[in-house]
Protein backbone atom coordinates (compact mmCIF):
# COMPACT_ATOMS: atom_id res chain seq x y z
CA UNK A 1 0.00 0.00 0.00
CA UNK A 2 1.14 3.53 -0.62
CA UNK A 3 -0.17 4.98 2.60
CA UNK A 4 -0.92 3.73 6.09
CA UNK A 5 -2.72 6.58 7.73
CA UNK A 6 -6.19 5.51 8.81
CA UNK A 7 -6.88 5.14 12.51
CA UNK A 8 -8.24 1.94 14.01
CA UNK A 9 -11.22 3.97 15.24
CA UNK A 10 -12.32 4.92 11.73
CA UNK A 11 -11.74 1.45 10.28
CA UNK A 12 -13.67 -0.03 13.20
CA UNK A 13 -16.53 2.35 12.39
CA UNK A 14 -16.49 1.15 8.79
CA UNK A 15 -16.63 -2.44 10.00
CA UNK A 16 -19.59 -1.65 12.26
CA UNK A 17 -21.43 -0.11 9.30
CA UNK A 18 -20.92 -3.30 7.28
CA UNK A 19 -22.39 -5.34 10.15
CA UNK A 20 -25.39 -3.09 10.69
CA UNK A 21 -26.25 -3.25 6.99
CA UNK A 22 -27.26 -6.83 7.78
CA UNK A 23 -30.11 -5.53 9.90
CA UNK A 24 -31.91 -4.70 6.65
CA UNK A 25 -32.42 -8.42 6.00
CA UNK A 26 -33.64 -9.30 9.49
CA UNK A 27 -36.87 -10.30 7.77
CA UNK A 28 -35.03 -13.53 6.93
CA UNK A 29 -35.19 -14.58 10.58
CA UNK A 30 -37.83 -17.20 11.38
CA UNK A 31 -37.49 -17.57 15.16
CA UNK A 32 -39.66 -14.70 16.44
CA UNK A 33 -38.71 -13.65 19.99
CA UNK A 34 -35.46 -15.67 19.91
CA UNK A 35 -34.04 -13.57 17.09
CA UNK A 36 -31.91 -11.47 19.44
CA UNK A 37 -30.26 -14.67 20.72
CA UNK A 38 -29.38 -15.64 17.14
CA UNK A 39 -27.78 -12.22 16.63
CA UNK A 40 -25.59 -12.64 19.72
CA UNK A 41 -24.74 -16.20 18.67
CA UNK A 42 -23.31 -14.87 15.40
CA UNK A 43 -20.36 -13.47 17.31
CA UNK A 44 -19.47 -16.96 18.54
CA UNK A 45 -20.18 -18.88 15.34
CA UNK A 46 -18.16 -16.52 13.17
CA UNK A 47 -15.33 -15.84 15.62
CA UNK A 48 -12.97 -18.37 13.93
CA UNK A 49 -13.49 -16.61 10.59
CA UNK A 50 -12.88 -13.20 12.14
CA UNK A 51 -9.66 -14.45 13.74
CA UNK A 52 -8.49 -15.85 10.39
CA UNK A 53 -9.10 -12.50 8.67
CA UNK A 54 -7.27 -10.70 11.47
CA UNK A 55 -4.32 -13.09 11.35
CA UNK A 56 -3.90 -12.74 7.59
CA UNK A 57 -3.79 -8.95 7.91
CA UNK A 58 -1.44 -9.12 10.92
CA UNK A 59 1.03 -11.29 9.00
CA UNK A 60 1.30 -8.69 6.23
CA UNK A 61 0.87 -5.19 7.70
CA UNK A 62 0.53 -2.48 5.09
CA UNK A 63 -0.84 -4.89 2.46
CA UNK A 64 -4.42 -5.36 1.32
CA UNK A 65 -6.02 -8.69 0.45
CA UNK A 66 -4.89 -8.64 -3.16
CA UNK A 67 -1.35 -7.53 -2.27
CA UNK A 68 -1.13 -10.49 0.09
CA UNK A 69 -2.40 -12.91 -2.54
CA UNK A 70 0.12 -11.61 -5.07
CA UNK A 71 3.00 -11.83 -2.60
CA UNK A 72 2.49 -15.47 -1.57
CA UNK A 73 1.05 -17.29 -4.61
CA UNK A 74 2.37 -18.08 -8.07
CA UNK A 75 1.13 -16.41 -11.23
CA UNK A 76 -1.77 -18.75 -12.02
CA UNK A 77 -2.99 -19.21 -8.44
CA UNK A 78 -2.93 -15.52 -7.62
CA UNK A 79 -4.81 -14.66 -10.80
CA UNK A 80 -7.54 -17.21 -10.05
CA UNK A 81 -7.90 -16.22 -6.38
CA UNK A 82 -7.97 -12.50 -7.15
CA UNK A 83 -10.51 -13.03 -9.93
CA UNK A 84 -12.74 -15.15 -7.69
CA UNK A 85 -12.73 -12.65 -4.83
CA UNK A 86 -13.33 -9.78 -7.25
CA UNK A 87 -16.28 -11.57 -8.85
CA UNK A 88 -17.67 -12.36 -5.40
CA UNK A 89 -17.55 -8.80 -4.12
CA UNK A 90 -19.03 -7.51 -7.39
CA UNK A 91 -21.99 -9.90 -7.18
CA UNK A 92 -22.52 -9.03 -3.50
CA UNK A 93 -22.55 -5.34 -4.39
CA UNK A 94 -25.31 -6.03 -6.91
CA UNK A 95 -27.26 -7.92 -4.26
CA UNK A 96 -26.83 -5.11 -1.76
CA UNK A 97 -27.93 -2.53 -4.31
CA UNK A 98 -31.13 -4.43 -5.04
CA UNK A 99 -31.78 -4.99 -1.31
CA UNK A 100 -31.71 -1.28 -0.56
CA UNK A 101 -33.71 -0.44 -3.66
CA UNK A 102 -36.41 -2.91 -2.55
CA UNK A 103 -36.49 -1.29 0.88
CA UNK A 104 -36.82 2.18 -0.66
CA UNK A 105 -39.51 1.03 -3.08
CA UNK A 106 -41.57 -0.77 -0.44
CA UNK A 107 -41.70 2.11 2.05
CA UNK A 108 -42.17 5.08 -0.27
CA UNK A 109 -41.46 4.74 -4.00
CA UNK A 110 -43.51 1.77 -5.16
CA UNK A 111 -44.17 3.12 -8.65
CA UNK A 112 -40.60 4.17 -9.43
CA UNK A 113 -38.77 1.74 -11.76
CA UNK A 114 -36.16 -0.26 -9.85
CA UNK A 115 -33.41 0.51 -12.36
CA UNK A 116 -33.93 4.26 -11.85
CA UNK A 117 -33.58 3.85 -8.10
CA UNK A 118 -30.42 1.78 -8.60
CA UNK A 119 -28.78 4.44 -10.73
CA UNK A 120 -29.70 7.21 -8.29
CA UNK A 121 -28.38 5.22 -5.32
CA UNK A 122 -25.15 4.41 -7.14
CA UNK A 123 -24.25 8.06 -7.74
CA UNK A 124 -23.16 8.78 -4.13
CA UNK A 125 -21.64 5.29 -3.97
CA UNK A 126 -19.40 6.04 -6.94
CA UNK A 127 -18.45 9.42 -5.50
CA UNK A 128 -17.46 7.96 -2.14
CA UNK A 129 -15.54 5.09 -3.73
CA UNK A 130 -13.71 7.52 -6.00
CA UNK A 131 -12.71 9.69 -3.03
CA UNK A 132 -10.99 6.68 -1.50
CA UNK A 133 -10.77 4.78 1.75
CA UNK A 134 -9.62 7.72 3.88
CA UNK A 135 -12.75 9.75 3.18
CA UNK A 136 -14.90 6.62 3.43
CA UNK A 137 -13.50 5.72 6.86
CA UNK A 138 -14.05 9.21 8.26
CA UNK A 139 -17.55 9.24 6.79
CA UNK A 140 -18.36 5.89 8.43
CA UNK A 141 -17.46 7.29 11.87
CA UNK A 142 -20.08 10.02 11.39
CA UNK A 143 -22.63 7.43 10.22
CA UNK A 144 -21.96 5.30 13.32
CA UNK A 145 -22.51 8.29 15.59
CA UNK A 146 -25.85 9.01 13.89
CA UNK A 147 -26.91 5.37 14.27
CA UNK A 148 -26.07 5.21 17.99
CA UNK A 149 -27.98 8.44 18.59
CA UNK A 150 -30.98 7.14 16.67
CA UNK A 151 -31.06 3.81 18.51
CA UNK A 152 -30.84 5.53 21.90
CA UNK A 153 -33.52 8.06 20.98
CA UNK A 154 -36.00 5.54 19.61
CA UNK A 155 -35.56 3.28 22.65
CA UNK A 156 -36.21 6.20 25.01
CA UNK A 157 -39.27 7.29 23.04
CA UNK A 158 -40.73 3.78 23.09
CA UNK A 159 -40.36 3.09 26.81
CA UNK A 160 -44.06 3.70 27.37
CA UNK A 161 -45.19 1.14 24.78
CA UNK A 162 -42.71 -1.72 25.09
CA UNK A 163 -43.88 -5.05 26.51
CA UNK A 164 -41.22 -7.19 28.21
CA UNK A 165 -43.49 -10.21 27.82
CA UNK A 166 -42.88 -10.04 24.07
CA UNK A 167 -39.46 -11.71 24.47
CA UNK A 168 -40.90 -14.58 26.50
CA UNK A 169 -40.52 -17.50 26.53
CA UNK A 170 -36.77 -17.32 25.96
CA UNK A 171 -35.29 -20.17 23.88
CA UNK A 172 -38.74 -21.16 22.65
CA UNK A 173 -37.08 -22.58 19.54
CA UNK A 174 -34.52 -25.37 19.35
CA UNK A 175 -30.85 -24.50 19.43
CA UNK A 176 -30.51 -25.95 15.92
CA UNK A 177 -33.14 -23.53 14.58
CA UNK A 178 -31.51 -20.59 16.33
CA UNK A 179 -28.05 -21.58 15.06
CA UNK A 180 -29.37 -22.03 11.51
CA UNK A 181 -30.90 -18.54 11.56
CA UNK A 182 -27.72 -17.15 13.07
CA UNK A 183 -25.58 -18.72 10.35
CA UNK A 184 -27.90 -17.55 7.55
CA UNK A 185 -27.95 -13.87 8.50
CA UNK A 186 -24.39 -14.08 9.84
CA UNK A 187 -23.04 -14.79 6.37
CA UNK A 188 -24.29 -11.31 5.44
CA UNK A 189 -23.50 -9.40 8.62
CA UNK A 190 -20.16 -10.98 9.61
CA UNK A 191 -19.04 -13.22 6.75
CA UNK A 192 -18.84 -10.29 4.36
CA UNK A 193 -16.23 -8.72 6.64
CA UNK A 194 -13.81 -10.77 4.57
CA UNK A 195 -13.75 -7.78 2.22
CA UNK A 196 -12.46 -5.52 4.98
CA UNK A 197 -9.12 -7.15 4.20
CA UNK A 198 -9.18 -5.22 0.94
CA UNK A 199 -8.63 -1.97 2.88
CA UNK A 200 -6.95 -3.14 6.08
CA UNK A 201 -3.54 -2.35 4.62
CA UNK A 202 -4.30 1.33 5.22
CA UNK A 203 -4.36 0.84 9.00
CA UNK A 204 -1.95 3.08 10.88
CA UNK A 205 1.45 1.50 11.36
CA UNK A 206 1.68 -0.26 14.70
CA UNK A 207 -2.08 -0.64 15.17
CA UNK A 208 -3.55 -4.13 15.32
CA UNK A 209 -6.06 -5.55 12.82
CA UNK A 210 -7.25 -7.79 15.67
CA UNK A 211 -8.35 -4.66 17.52
CA UNK A 212 -10.29 -3.41 14.50
CA UNK A 213 -12.00 -6.71 13.79
CA UNK A 214 -12.79 -7.80 17.35
CA UNK A 215 -13.93 -4.40 18.65
CA UNK A 216 -15.90 -3.80 15.47
CA UNK A 217 -17.68 -7.15 15.76
CA UNK A 218 -18.41 -6.60 19.46
CA UNK A 219 -19.89 -3.13 18.90
CA UNK A 220 -21.72 -4.11 15.71
CA UNK A 221 -23.31 -7.24 17.18
CA UNK A 222 -24.39 -5.41 20.35
CA UNK A 223 -26.02 -2.62 18.32
CA UNK A 224 -27.69 -5.16 16.03
CA UNK A 225 -29.05 -7.06 19.05
CA UNK A 226 -30.35 -3.80 20.54
CA UNK A 227 -32.17 -3.02 17.30
CA UNK A 228 -33.78 -6.47 17.23
CA UNK A 229 -34.73 -6.32 20.92
CA UNK A 230 -36.30 -2.90 20.45
CA UNK A 231 -38.31 -4.15 17.49
CA UNK A 232 -39.57 -7.24 19.34
CA UNK A 233 -40.44 -5.31 22.51
CA UNK A 234 -42.46 -2.81 20.48
CA UNK A 235 -44.07 -5.00 17.83
CA UNK A 236 -44.25 -8.37 19.51
CA UNK A 237 -42.69 -11.55 18.06
CA UNK A 238 -45.43 -12.31 15.53
CA UNK A 239 -45.56 -8.85 14.00
CA UNK A 240 -41.77 -8.51 14.12
CA UNK A 241 -41.43 -11.69 12.10
CA UNK A 242 -44.25 -10.78 9.69
CA UNK A 243 -42.98 -7.25 9.04
CA UNK A 244 -40.12 -7.78 6.62
CA UNK A 245 -38.63 -4.37 7.46
CA UNK A 246 -39.39 -4.52 11.16
CA UNK A 247 -37.08 -1.67 12.15
CA UNK A 248 -39.09 0.76 10.05
CA UNK A 249 -42.38 -0.66 11.31
CA UNK A 250 -41.29 -0.49 14.96
CA UNK A 251 -40.55 3.22 14.72
CA UNK A 252 -43.88 3.82 12.98
CA UNK A 253 -45.64 2.51 16.09
CA UNK A 254 -44.27 5.44 18.11
CA UNK A 255 -45.22 7.81 15.30
CA UNK A 256 -47.38 10.41 17.11
CA UNK A 257 -47.02 13.95 15.91
CA UNK A 258 -44.76 15.72 13.47
CA UNK A 259 -41.64 15.31 15.57
CA UNK A 260 -42.02 11.55 15.56
CA UNK A 261 -42.68 11.53 11.84
CA UNK A 262 -39.21 12.93 11.41
CA UNK A 263 -37.85 10.13 13.60
CA UNK A 264 -39.60 7.60 11.38
CA UNK A 265 -38.09 9.18 8.29
CA UNK A 266 -34.68 8.97 9.93
CA UNK A 267 -34.84 5.15 9.72
CA UNK A 268 -35.05 5.36 5.93
CA UNK A 269 -32.29 7.95 5.90
CA UNK A 270 -30.02 5.81 8.10
CA UNK A 271 -30.52 2.71 5.98
CA UNK A 272 -29.60 4.70 2.89
CA UNK A 273 -26.44 5.92 4.63
CA UNK A 274 -25.57 2.36 5.62
CA UNK A 275 -26.15 1.08 2.11
CA UNK A 276 -24.12 3.83 0.47
CA UNK A 277 -21.19 3.24 2.82
CA UNK A 278 -21.10 -0.54 2.48
CA UNK A 279 -21.55 -0.50 -1.29
CA UNK A 280 -18.80 2.12 -1.59
CA UNK A 281 -16.44 -0.17 0.30
CA UNK A 282 -17.37 -3.13 -1.88
CA UNK A 283 -17.09 -1.11 -5.09
CA UNK A 284 -13.65 -0.02 -3.95
CA UNK A 285 -12.71 -3.63 -3.18
CA UNK A 286 -13.97 -4.79 -6.58
CA UNK A 287 -12.11 -2.04 -8.43
CA UNK A 288 -8.94 -2.71 -6.43
CA UNK A 289 -9.07 -6.39 -7.37
CA UNK A 290 -9.54 -5.63 -11.06
CA UNK A 291 -6.77 -3.06 -10.83
CA UNK A 292 -4.43 -5.78 -9.57
CA UNK A 293 -5.39 -8.07 -12.44
CA UNK A 294 -4.81 -5.25 -14.94
CA UNK A 295 -1.27 -4.54 -13.71
CA UNK A 296 -2.06 -1.89 -11.08
CA UNK A 297 -4.31 0.19 -13.32
CA UNK A 298 -5.88 3.20 -11.56
CA UNK A 299 -8.91 1.72 -9.79
CA UNK A 300 -10.95 4.91 -10.34
CA UNK A 301 -11.07 4.19 -14.07
CA UNK A 302 -12.73 0.85 -13.34
CA UNK A 303 -15.54 2.13 -11.10
CA UNK A 304 -17.92 3.09 -13.92
CA UNK A 305 -17.79 -0.23 -15.83
CA UNK A 306 -18.13 -2.10 -12.53
CA UNK A 307 -21.21 -0.02 -11.67
CA UNK A 308 -22.82 -1.05 -14.98
CA UNK A 309 -22.25 -4.71 -14.09
CA UNK A 310 -23.60 -4.12 -10.59
CA UNK A 311 -26.82 -2.58 -11.94
CA UNK A 312 -27.19 -5.53 -14.31
CA UNK A 313 -26.83 -7.99 -11.42
CA UNK A 314 -29.25 -6.01 -9.27
CA UNK A 315 -31.84 -6.01 -12.03
CA UNK A 316 -32.03 -9.79 -12.45
CA UNK A 317 -31.07 -11.23 -9.06
CA UNK A 318 -34.66 -11.50 -7.76
CA UNK A 319 -38.15 -10.26 -8.64
CA UNK A 320 -39.58 -8.94 -5.37
CA UNK A 321 -38.98 -8.42 -1.67
CA UNK A 322 -40.17 -11.93 -0.76
CA UNK A 323 -37.56 -13.52 -3.01
CA UNK A 324 -35.02 -11.16 -1.46
CA UNK A 325 -35.42 -12.79 1.96
CA UNK A 326 -35.64 -16.30 0.52
CA UNK A 327 -32.35 -15.68 -1.25
CA UNK A 328 -30.64 -15.08 2.10
CA UNK A 329 -31.08 -18.78 2.90
CA UNK A 330 -29.46 -19.77 -0.40
CA UNK A 331 -26.73 -17.14 -0.19
CA UNK A 332 -25.12 -18.79 2.85
CA UNK A 333 -24.03 -21.72 0.67
CA UNK A 334 -22.86 -19.53 -2.19
CA UNK A 335 -20.80 -17.36 0.15
CA UNK A 336 -19.04 -20.17 2.03
CA UNK A 337 -16.10 -20.68 -0.38
CA UNK A 338 -15.34 -16.95 -0.47
CA UNK A 339 -15.85 -16.24 3.21
CA UNK A 340 -14.16 -19.33 4.63
CA UNK A 341 -12.45 -21.73 2.21
CA UNK A 342 -10.40 -19.20 0.24
CA UNK A 343 -9.37 -17.26 3.40
CA UNK A 344 -8.23 -20.56 4.97
CA UNK A 345 -6.11 -21.30 1.89
CA UNK A 346 -4.62 -17.79 2.03
CA UNK A 347 -4.00 -18.07 5.78
CA UNK A 348 -2.22 -21.44 5.56
CA UNK A 349 -0.08 -20.27 2.64
CA UNK A 350 0.70 -17.01 4.46
CA UNK A 351 1.81 -18.87 7.60
CA UNK A 352 4.07 -21.12 5.54
CA UNK A 353 5.50 -18.16 3.64
CA UNK A 354 6.12 -16.17 6.82
CA UNK A 355 7.69 -19.14 8.60
CA UNK A 356 9.98 -19.81 5.64
CA UNK A 357 11.04 -16.15 5.51
CA UNK A 358 11.85 -16.10 9.23
CA UNK A 359 14.01 -19.22 8.93
CA UNK A 360 15.96 -17.70 6.05
CA UNK A 361 16.58 -14.54 8.07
Amino acid sequence: MDTNNISSRNLTSLLVVVILCGSLVNGAFTIAQDTWIAVLLMGILFLPEILIYSRICALFPGKNLYDIIYSIFGRTSRFILTLLMTLYVTVVTGLQLRNFVEFTAVISLQDTPRVVLMVLLLLPVLYLAKEGIQVMARWSFIVCAIIVLNIALTILLSLNIIEVSHILPVMDHSFLDIASNSFTVGTITLGELVMMMAVMGHLNKGESPYKVYLWGVLVGICLFALIILRNILILGPDMEEAAKFSTYMAVRVIDIGKFFERIESSISFIYVLLGITKMSLFMLASATGLSKIFKDMDYRKLLLPISVIVVGIGTVVFKNVFEMFELAWVYRYYALPFQLLIPIIIWIKAEIKKSYSMKNN
